[in-house]
């Protein structure tokens, strides 16, 4: 593909993207971010992700979408399941970033002041605190868990320690968190 070709294809899909731009944000917003609760006001967020992954299909590739009406559809599945999903980007940058709760590292309503840093809140403090206590076991996991974001199958290629173990580590690790963090279960 010369230059020239390349050059046609990118004025067309930016001339699609001026065009659809708009129908792509409201069907994000409105349709697939509507019901994920505090994650909804990062829909931007989602749509910008589900659009790279987009970009970076060669660009033969792209044309052909646009040109069989099948990019706009592309992008909303995208995003459809990077938000269903917990190792998509948009979990590792978005959600595990802003706090998501489902993995219970995290307490509950954790991130219902997003304007404090999260130096300042108390349950991270005790959190920093109680992860430098631990055994070096227990904290490598937790460390891989959450601050890197490697997934069990990833730990167990990493350890060669079965996904159960590590998946009973992790939850065991969590609970003497929880648990020294947490002034009911002193």
């Amino acid at each position: 593909m010369t230059t020239q070709e390349e050059d046609i294809i990118i004025r067309e899909r930016d001339q699609w993207f001026r065009k659809n731009i708009k129908w792509l944000e409201h069907e994000v917003k409105y349709k697939i971010c509507k019901t994920t609760g505090p994650m909804s006001s990062y829909w931007s967020d989602l749509l910008q992700i589900a659009t790279l992954q987009f970009l970076n299909k060669p660009l033969p590739q792209q044309k052909q979408m646009i040109d069989d009406n099948m990019a706009g559809w592309y992008i909303l599945v995208t995003a459809g399941r990077h938000i269903q999903s917990s190792t998509s980007p948009f979990y590792n940058q978005v959600r595990k970033l802003k706090l998501s709760t489902r993995s219970g590292a995290m307490p509950e309503r954790s991130n219902e002041d997003e304007d404090e840093l999260l130096e300042n809140k108390s349950w991270y403090q005790c959190f920093q605190r109680e992860i430098e206590k631990m055994n070096f076991y227990h904290r490598q996991l937790l460390i891989d868990k959450f601050h890197d974001g490697l997934t069990y199958d990833e730990m167990h290629q990493k350890y060669n320690i079965t996904k159960i173990s590590l998946t009973n580590d992790v939850r065991a690790a969590l609970k003497m968190i929880r648990c020294r963090c947490n002034d009911d279960c002193k």
